[in-house]
């Protein structure tokens, strides 16, 4: 089996008919049948965890040093914390500390989510 320079060159790996979709690939070469997929943009911004995304979408191109950074930090190292205590065995701090994670990630989607209510009309080209 040869390796391929580029998914181009596999034809299980073409584009399909639609220009937001990419084929699945069946052949191993081409990423074990996964690829990324062009998303359509969401058909309203209703829904919570959308206004999130599009927030962090946006407050990834400014990286304002505000509470948002400050509450992804503590949810990276409450993450290392837990990795460090499940590789040590200790079930109870990496329980406490997956669950820290998870409040400040949610924290951490609710304050994206009032960026984007915020800023959404100052981005628009």
């Amino acid at each position: 089996m040869e390796c391929l320079d580029s998914l181009a060159e596999h034809p299980s790996c073409a584009r399909s008919s639609v220009d937001t979709a990419v084929e699945p690939c069946r052949d191993r070469r081409c990423l074990d049948g996964r690829q990324p997929r062009d998303l359509p943009e969401p058909a309203d911004e209703h829904a919570w965890s959308t206004r999130a995304v599009l927030g962090e979408e946006l407050w990834i191109t400014e990286r304002p040093r505000d509470t948002a950074m400050a509450v992804n930090a503590a949810a990276t190292l409450a993450g290392i914390t837990a990795l460090i205590a499940a590789r040590r065995r200790r079930a109870a701090p990496a329980a406490g500390a997956t669950a820290v994670m998870m409040a400040l990630l949610l924290v951490y989607w609710r304050l994206m989510a009032g960026y984007y209510s915020r800023h959404r009309g100052a981005n628009t080209g």
